[in-house]
């Protein structure tokens, strides 16, 4: 298993370095999140995925026939069966050993320290916090299901308001917002969250979740779950500008929602992301279309990991 970790986070390194280097600062946010989420499955996937590749078997010089021509497979192999008998050349020079004196020296080697225990104990208990992270948020976000006034929007979107001061999110058809932040900003607000709903960005943070339990170690990961979340808030903002809400007082809605005293990171939130990379973004000239082809980093180096990552 630890060879899968490895090389699992040796890919995810690699092609979210590109990404970052090539990608993040363009406004086809789409095409971002597609890109982010086949690295995320890359990573799961290639490492596991094993294909074999041919290899020439060669024989050796001394086995050739008077003539000068190569040997059959067969006769190969009874050659090499031949030389491996009692009583052979390679047999009588081998060194021998007494039983007794085996028996005498694995008594006296010393145990190597168990470091391969040591670094799985560590591992699990890193996947353990996680996990512990995520269970407390899911139960939070089911405290507020539970105790919330329910309604439902024109998608079929439930709607769940409660009161206390925090920033408004949404978990898959569920949206949690303050009783002030409904009657004072419901339209845009709700209009966040149903973009959030209708591009389905719950299944990528279930993905994303899953990849940083296995990947807690790697600090890439991390990096990438922000650019993910980032993208996410990036369509869900242009959503609501697309719908010709004002886009000052959205800002200043932002500003707003920004110091909310609840964020979870299993769900979309609106004060999720960097404020200011966020108002950079909505005000940023679109970017080239012909700026997509650098994402054919991707095919390319996913190619080369499975290469790598055959087995001769």
């Amino acid at each position: 298993m630890i060879y899968f970790l490895l090389k699992s986070a040796i890919l995810l390194s690699v092609l979210y370095g590109c990404f970052f280097v090539l990608l993040s600062r363009e406004t086809f946010h789409r095409f971002n999140r597609g890109v982010l989420l086949a690295i995320l499955v890359s990573s799961l996937v290639l490492p596991a995925w094993q294909i074999t590749l041919d290899r020439s078997r060669l024989v050796p010089e001394w086995v050739l026939h008077p003539d000068d021509t190569r040997i059959t497979e067969t006769e190969y192999d009874m050659a090499e069966a031949q030389a491996r008998t009692p009583g052979s050349t390679e047999e009588r020079h081998r060194p021998y050993m007494a039983p007794d004196n085996r028996e005498y020296i694995g008594h006296a080697s010393s145990k190597p320290f168990p470091w391969d225990a040591v670094l799985y104990t560590l591992y699990f208990l890193g996947i353990a916090w996680h996990l512990f992270s995520v269970l407390r948020q899911i139960l939070a976000f089911r405290h507020d299901v539970r105790h919330g006034i329910k309604t439902r929007d024109k998608y079929d979107n439930t709607i769940i308001i409660r009161g206390g001061n925090f920033a408004p999110y949404s978990f898959f058809r569920y949206i949690v917002i303050s009783a002030k932040d409904y009657e004072d900003s419901r339209h845009p607000i709700l209009t966040h969250e149903q973009a959030h709903i209708r591009l389905g960005h719950s299944w990528d943070i279930l993905l994303l979740e899953t990849v940083c339990t296995i990947q807690w170690f790697n600090p890439l990961v991390w990096m990438l779950a922000r650019d993910l979340r980032a993208v996410h808030e990036y369509e869900a903002d242009k959503a609501v500008l697309d719908l010709g809400i004002d886009a000052t007082r959205y800002q200043q809605l932002l500003v707003i929602k920004a110091f909310g005293t609840r964020l979870q990171s299993v769900t979309n939130s609106l004060s999720h992301g960097s404020l200011k990379d966020r108002i950079i973004m909505m005000k940023k000239t679109k970017s080239s279309g012909l700026l997509m082809l650098k994402g054919l980093f991707l095919p390319l180096f996913m190619g080369l990991a499975v290469v790598a990552f055959a087995k001769p």
